[in-house]
């Protein structure tokens, strides 16, 4: 297991069993703080009750060991491992928790109950999968530490494959492997093994996003501020705070720099608190209207960093794919995937951490669905319920193949963008809308690849992701529940598994400044008017970026991290998906209908629709299983 995942922790390894209780860790180390053995785990506390393997960083383990110490705990070491392990045998697990602010997920036995305790962090940084299999209770930061078990069995999961295809990614709690699950963000589990009989352990949460707490939502979260610049000076004091301890490290650090609001404030401010100039690295692309890299460029210029720069081709994008079903452990289609593999790669050669700017969408309101969705919602209210199910029942009950042949020539002739593109597909997104009774749903039909995913992988049932549905009133409070359903469900199971697969499997460390907790308990109270304003959205952090920029170099719309895909899929790239797409693959992995994935695919290589997204999710999902010879025996 621990050979399995050494670009995860490449500078040490260490093991530990307890033969009276049947318990092992393996841990490897990519050594940040306190690079001597005694920051070698896994680590016993000074007690001698727990053990423990911890994966990532407590930022304020500093603070930590001071008021550990003045309860008079001793230390032998610096690392932030032997801080936690002091503060758990002092306080317990879920208080230590709740006062660590950092990334992380772990693995704790408690000798003495004779409990096993995993960890995960707040915003879901670090991964953790745990389960059941041929009698082993098996648990890793990832699941090829899992897969390397001699003894385990990989079934696949219906409903898995279903998630990836509707959403990019596989949502928590599933995995890809029937009865292996992810421990959700922000929750603790504990397995008892005292229990005559093997049982999942429990789980529960040890943190709930502001959004989202009974009695501190609706109308009055909007209002606690008079105007913009109390919240901007409490958010960039706070940031101030975070990135000092975040850039603490015993190994060179560097930065992300996209040329995005985000990346570009982490950037100034790590820049402001420097003494010399910060390494930054940019990605590029030849695409003109997908590069942002000579933005990246002036900003770096205008800062003075040490600044890297790399342009990535189609060719070299085709080169890195064999690579991906490795680097991520089980499937994933975030296309961004592959230049932020190449970003990882690259920095490493200089640095062993970077900041980057993840988490700034999701926590100050930079993404347009919001106020689109609320805008559909709204139309649709101007009509009862009771009349737009009828409706959205007819719609579903056309028969598709009838409905294309009469009528989608005549779309091409009313809409020629639309040329080529399934009528009964969009009746079908049609009938999801009308008939919905919340702006969940809505907001589901928005983000979903393939709808209804049954139609091309019939043995998954369409069932959402597990989102937070509160029954907010008033669209601003609405907004605030999308926005806290995303950092529970988009954030970590899209954004940050790119992350931290990409830079891990390259032994990088990467570090969010803006998920930090005590930056997400600033940002709760924030009106959202000084986050989206007129179509704009990060309306504070474009105020706080004026600081260091200027104006030139903050106004701008957002462009996210996206890759010219579908020109790659009709160029360089058309072979190797022509190949992964053909007929007789796509029945040789099984799970899905052929014959439609077949049918998008023609429809994209002839140009008649831009199905590049949906198709890189099946794409992902074949090489996947390619690369492990899996097939749907």
């Amino acid at each position: 297991m621990s050979d399995a995942i050494v670009t995860r922790g490449p500078d040490d390894s260490g093991t530990w069993f307890d033969h009276s209780s049947r318990v092992g860790f393996a841990h490897r180390r990519l050594a940040i703080q306190d690079l001597s053995e005694l920051g070698r785990q896994p680590m016993e506390s000074a007690c001698g009750r727990y053990v423990i393997s911890l994966n990532g960083e407590i930022y304020n383990f500093q603070t930590l060991r001071r008021q550990l110490e003045r309860e008079g705990i001793l230390f032998r070491g610096h690392s932030d491992t032997e801080v936690l392990v002091s503060a758990i045998s002092c306080w317990g697990v879920e208080e230590a928790i709740a006062k660590a602010c950092g990334m992380f997920a772990f693995a704790l036995f408690d000798k003495k109950q004779r409990e096993l305790w995993l960890a995960r962090d707040r915003a879901g940084e670090k991964p953790l999968y745990y389960g059941w299999n041929n009698g082993l209770f098996l648990f890793g930061s990832v699941l090829t530490a899992i897969e390397a078990i001699p003894e385990f069995e990989g079934q696949i999961e219906p409903n898995a494959i279903g998630s990836l295809l509707a959403n990019k990614y596989i949502a928590a709690p599933l995995s890809i492997y029937r009865g292996i699950f992810k421990l959700r963000p922000g929750h603790v589990a504990r397995l008892r093994l005292s229990n005559a009989t093997p049982t999942q352990p429990e789980t529960r949460p040890y943190w709930v996003h502001p959004h989202l707490r009974p009695g501190d939502n609706g109308a009055g979260v909007l209002t606690r501020d008079v105007g913009l610049l109390r919240p901007k000076e409490r958010i960039k004091d706070c940031l101030e705070h975070v990135i000092r301890e975040q850039v603490l490290s015993d190994r060179p650090i560097g930065a992300f720099l996209s040329g995005g609001i985000d990346s570009s404030l982490i950037t100034s401010l790590m820049q402001s608190l420097s003494g010399s100039p910060i390494r930054t690295f940019t990605i590029g692309f030849h695409e003109a209207e997908f590069d942002e890299a000579s933005r990246a460029r002036a900003i770096a210029e205008h800062l003075g960093t040490d600044h890297t720069e790399v342009y990535l081709s189609a060719n070299e994008g085709l080169e890195m794919i064999p690579e991906i079903a490795t680097c991520f452990d089980e499937p994933f289609a975030d296309s961004s995937q592959i230049p932020t593999m190449l970003i990882s790669k690259i920095a490493r050669e200089d640095v062993t951490v970077v900041l980057s700017g993840d988490g700034g969408d999701e926590v100050f309101g930079g993404y347009d669905r919001y106020t689109r969705c609320i805008d559909i919602w709204r139309s649709l209210q101007t009509y009862p319920l009771v009349l737009r199910r009828p409706l959205a029942l007819g719609l579903r009950m056309l028969d598709r193949e009838v409905v294309d042949r009469l009528l989608s020539p005549l779309l091409g002739v009313i809409s020629p963008r639309r040329r080529g593109r399934s009528v009964a597909s969009l009746f079908r997104h049609g009938a999801s809308r009308l008939g919905a009774s919340g702006i969940f749903p809505i907001y589901l039909e928005l983000m979903s690849e393939w709808n209804p995913v049954t139609d091309v992988a019939p043995r998954a049932t369409d069932t959402p992701p597990a989102i937070h549905n509160h029954p907010y009133f008033g669209s601003d409070a609405q907004v605030l529940a999308l926005m806290a359903s995303d950092f529970h469900t988009y954030l970590p199971g899209d954004v940050l598994v790119k992350v931290d697969r990409s830079s891990m499997h390259y032994s990088l460390e990467t570090r969010a400044p803006l998920l930090d907790v005590r930056v997400l308990e600033a940002s709760s109270g924030i009106d959202w008017r000084y986050m989206h304003r007129n179509g704009v959205g990060k309306i504070l952090l474009r105020s706080l970026l004026r600081d260091f920029l200027p104006e030139r170099l903050t106004e701008f719309p957002k462009q996210g991290f996206a890759v010219p895909i579908a020109q790659w899929l009709r160029g360089p790239l058309l072979e190797w998906a022509e190949d992964r797409l053909s007929d007789g693959v796509l029945k040789e992995i099984g799970w899905l209908n052929a014959e439609l994935v077949r049918a998008r695919w023609q429809q994209h290589k002839d140009g008649v629709w831009d199905n590049s997204s949906s198709l890189w999710c099946v794409l992902m999902l074949v090489e996947w299983m390619w690369s492990r010879r899996l097939t749907d025996a």
